[in-house]
Formats: C-alpha cells, structure tokens, sequence
C-alpha cells in the first residue's frame, strides 16, 4: 500500500480510509470482540457519518481546520482495528497528514484514547518504531504524544512494581512460590524471559487441543510475562485452551480447570470470555471450593456490554483496565452496584516478551492482578506465624473472599467512577514486622 499513497485532494484521501476500515470491519466479523473497543453499531454509524459529512463539503485552503475536526472520529475508530488492519490503514493516514501538515490532530487525551493502542513491530511511516514514541516533523503535539502519556504512566505503574517486589519479596529467606495457572493460548517456553538461574518459571505445560502446547498468537506469552514480571518468584501452570481470540468449545475449558485442581494451584488466571456453560460453572466453583482465587477479565473490550463469563460468576474475581494511573478504559463494562469492581493496570503495558509491544485491555490487567495477589499470598505466608490465630488469617487471605476483601481495602473504597483500583504500592503500606503484617492482613479482611 505505501507504494500506491493517493496524492490527490485530501478529501478523496480521507473517504478512502473510512472505506478501508469499513471494508476491514466486514472482514472480521468472525473475530471475538477482543478486536473492537465499541459496539459494530456504534462504529458503522460513526464511519458512515464521517464519510457523508465529508461528502457533502468541498474543501478550500481556510477549511483544513474543519476537515482536521472531522477526522477526529476517524482517529478515534482506529484503535477498534486489528493490528492486522491497522498496519495497513497507518500508510494512508501517515500520507494524509504528511501531505496536509494543518490538518493534523490535536494533541487532547480523550480524542487520541483510542487511536494507535498497540505497537506492533516497526511502522515508520506513521512514527511508530518498536514501541517508541516519535515527534512528527511540524515539531507539534500528535496521537503518538498522547499514546506517550500513556505509556509513561504505565512504565511507572511497572517500576513501583519492581521496587514493591525488591523492598518487600525479593529478599524473603522463605518465600512460598505461589502457583498460578494461565488458562490461554499456550506459551513460548524458550523464551529468553521465563529462564531462571536453576530451569524456568514453568512447572507444568499442557495442552487441551489437538495442537502442541506452543502459542503461535502470543497472547498466552504475554499474559504469562506480566505475572512473573510483577510476581518473578511465581510458578507458572500454563494451559492451552485456544490458538487465538476465538474459543470454541467448552471441554477444553473444564478439562484445563480440573487439570489446575489436581496439581493444587493457588490462583487460576484466564483472560478470556466463553459462552456461559454449566459444567464451566461448576468446575470454577469446584476450583474456588477448594480455596483457588479465580481472576477473570471483566471486559470483551465492549463498552455497551455487561460482564462476560465467566467474569460475571460470583465465584470469580473481575478485572477491569486502568491506565497506570487508575483513570478507567473507556472499553470497561458498567461497574456493578452490587459487587467490587476491581481494575488496574491495562494500557499501554510494554510487553516482556516483545519488543517494545504495547499492550492493551483487561485480559493483561487480569495477569497484573494475579501478579500482585501472587505477591500478597506471599507475604502472608511469610509472615504470618504457625499460631492459632495466625494460620486462620492465613487460610482466609488464601480464598476468594479473603482476596476480594484484601483488594477492596488496598483500593481504599470505591473513589474510581465506581471501580476498585489496586496498584503494588497500596499493598501492606509501611510495614515492615510480622507483627505490623499481622495487623494490616487482620484490618484488611475486615473490608466488605
């Protein structure tokens, strides 16, 4: 496509993109709605809009400002696309605006929110490279600036992580290596990342396809990255349940769940959605039963719908996607009067098994979840003593409601638009004794 850029009136420029992103949108409607950050509804009505209102005006030098206005919801869709289709659609964009300097953007957060959420690889055409953020040659503020907010806020979320990890974990005499299975697209366990002085952070791998257990899409990659990033003592359970977004059938589900069970993980992660199933249902409540604490993402990044499932289950934990400084993502269902609503860090999350990929959305804010609780069941291992009294406050922080309660009081109440924000810092705050542990553990499951 780079060899084919229009070089004509900007307007013709612009009905080109919005007709290439509706004909993207046609093409993968097969695709679970992980690809979209608003309804098929919502995107038609807004590209359609565009193209009539741009249709309908002949533009004269005067008006470059009002067609910049006029791009803003274009901009604004880009981001719902696949990468995929993004890569291709960037040329276009990229000549636009290199043709017609004026009519570039503005450099507001909102209006930019949703343009240009992944980095994939190396796009120089549209200022992109490996991740990195560049200026455009006019010198002034553009979507990449406002992804550069983003980004920075979330590099900082991630290194209060690691200074949490080396204060209050890294140097623990008996630190408990937490369990945690990641029920997803598999993992690339030669990874350079997941290596460790003795082996790999990988205690068992296990396929429930009919395919080998290496992922071939990456999500499951990542996810496994995030929790040993932020929790690097953990031990990873990896189960592949699907090859992409798209998961079909449900045995594979529970058999993956049961599989969890029997090798008596402490956290399950899954950062998909399926079809509600009863038999589902009643293997999570087995797991949750037997004292695992289930994360699940709370959002198919579909603002317009409710919780999918397996999140909406009582006995699961939901996780919604925050930027790194706990402002909510636009793409989080309604939070519920009724249950916490627990988000945190979900945009713009350099990858640790990419280079320089960003990552967005609540499925990654669930693995940054299971990190962070990882880390308080071990705390609580560590420094809660065999007593009575003690093993009891143990053996609650180890359960669901225990962690429900733990990470309510960590977010000091709902004060998020109704979202409970959690991040590394919150956690055990000054302590720095058993006894200052004890008390804050006691205090924080007294949290409803």
């Amino acid at each position: 496509m780079a060899n084919d850029e229009p070089k004509g009136n900007p307007l013709d420029i612009a009905r080109k993109v919005i007709q290439l992103i509706t004909r993207s949108i046609s093409n993968v409607n097969g695709i679970k709605s992980l690809a979209f950050v608003n309804s098929m509804s919502e995107l038609d009505f807004e590209l359609n809009l565009a193209l009539l209102e741009l249709g309908n005006e002949k533009l004269a030098a005067q008006d470059c400002e009002r067609l910049r206005q006029k791009l803003h919801p274009l901009f604004g869709v880009l981001g719902t696309l696949t990468t995929k289709e993004l890569r291709a659609l960037v040329q276009e964009v990229a000549s636009l605006r290199r043709d017609h300097p004026s009519m570039e953007p503005a450099s507001d957060p909102g209006l930019c929110h949703g343009y240009a959420r992944k980095s994939h690889g190396t796009i120089n055409e549209g200022g992109w490279h490996e991740g990195k953020v560049h200026r455009n040659s006019s010198g002034r503020p553009d979507e990449d600036e406002c992804l550069s907010h983003k980004e920075k806020a979330a590099k900082e979320f991630m290194q209060q992580a690691r200074r949490f990890y080396v204060d209050n974990i890294e140097s623990l005499e008996r630190k408990k290596a937490i369990k945690v299975a990641v029920l997803d697209t598999g993992v690339d366990k030669k990874h350079r990342y997941f290596k460790r002085k003795h082996g790999t952070c990988f205690k068992e791998i296990a396929t429930f396809m009919d395919c080998d257990s290496h992922d071939t899409f990456g999500h499951g990659t990542a996810v496994a990255g995030l929790i040993v990033k932020l929790a690097p003592h953990a031990d990873l359970f990896i189960a592949k349940i699907c090859r992409d977004r798209i998961i079909t059938g449900v045995d594979q589900y529970v058999e993956a769940i049961n599989w969890a069970m029997k090798h008596d993980v402490h956290i399950i992660n899954i950062s998909s959605s399926v079809d509600e199933d009863g038999s589902i249902e009643d293997a999570i409540s087995k797991a949750e039963a037997q004292g695992i604490v289930v994360f699940a993402a709370a959002s198919d990044d579909e603002a317009n719908k409710p919780r999918p499932f397996p999140a909406r289950m009582e006995k699961v934990l939901a996780v919604h996607s925050t930027d790194g400084r706990g402002n909510i993502s636009f793409q989080n269902p309604k939070p519920l009067d009724d249950d916490m609503n627990i988000s945190t860090l979900g945009e713009s999350i350099e990858s640790p098994v990419g280079d320089g990929e960003l990552l967005d959305g609540s499925s990654y804010a669930t693995a940054i979840a299971s990190g962070m609780a990882a880390n308080i069941l071990t705390l609580a291992d560590a420094y809660l003593s065999k007593s009575k009294d003690d093993q009891e406050i143990r053996r609650r922080v180890f359960k669901r409601e225990g962690m429900k309660r733990i990470f309510r009081h960590v977010s000091g109440g709902r004060d998020r638009e109704g979202y409970n924000y959690v991040c590394p810092e919150m956690v055990a705050e000054d302590c720095n004794s058993s006894e200052v542990y004890r008390h804050w553990f006691k205090q924080a499951l007294k949290s409803r």
